[in-house]
């Protein structure tokens, strides 16, 4: 094969390209501060939505997320384009009711108003797998969120804090078996 030989650094996470299926469901008081983020589009008067990923709140009106979940990257921006869409980010534990043509959005959705993706991404520093650093992206909201406390970027001390093997909690959400349409619920695990 043309592949580079594995790395022996246990941060080089370049060629991991897994998806991660499975996981322990949230409780709704788990991870207060974790999200989806919903897209709603209106093509020709069809109603359709979509929770497309997971983000953070880090600021009362402040939203930490992936930049390959908005218009930022440049292959999700030729999908939508010239269709009204809206994005939304909530809180709501349980999505089983929000998608396809069930639009109707979960209780504590906040509007998305912008965003800004990081200035490198899409620009040639994309990796595959977790290992494209610069896939970040923050979305403003159109009100402070009043009812969540943000939770705070570590400091650059904190994360020197961090070693290899330290455990860590992962929120996001997804469902529990890899095919689409197994009937798992999408919710918070």
């Amino acid at each position: 094969a043309c592949s580079p030989p594995p790395s022996e650094d246990p941060l080089d996470v370049s060629s991991t390209t897994q998806s991660i299926i499975g996981g322990a469901l949230s409780d709704q008081n788990d991870f207060p501060s974790a999200g989806a983020l919903l897209l709603v589009v209106d093509p020709e008067g069809m109603h359709f939505g979509a929770p497309i990923c997971t983000g953070t709140l880090i600021a009362p009106d402040v939203v930490l997320t992936a930049a390959h979940c908005t218009p930022h990257d440049p292959n999700f921006a030729e999908q939508i384009e010239g269709m009204p869409v809206q994005f939304y980010f909530t809180f709501s534990h349980d999505l089983r009711q929000f998608g396809g043509q069930r639009a109707r959005l979960p209780a504590r959705s906040h509007r998305v108003t912008g965003y800004v993706g990081h200035e490198r991404y899409g620009m040639g520093f994309r990796g595959e797998g977790l290992s494209n650093m610069s896939d970040v992206a923050l979305l403003y909201l159109e009100a402070p969120v009043e009812d969540v406390a943000p939770t705070p970027i570590l400091t650059a001390a904190e994360a020197r804090n961090l070693a290899v093997g330290a455990r860590v909690h992962i929120a996001g959400y997804g469902q529990q078996s890899p095919e689409a349409g197994s009937g798992d619920p999408f919710m918070k695990f």
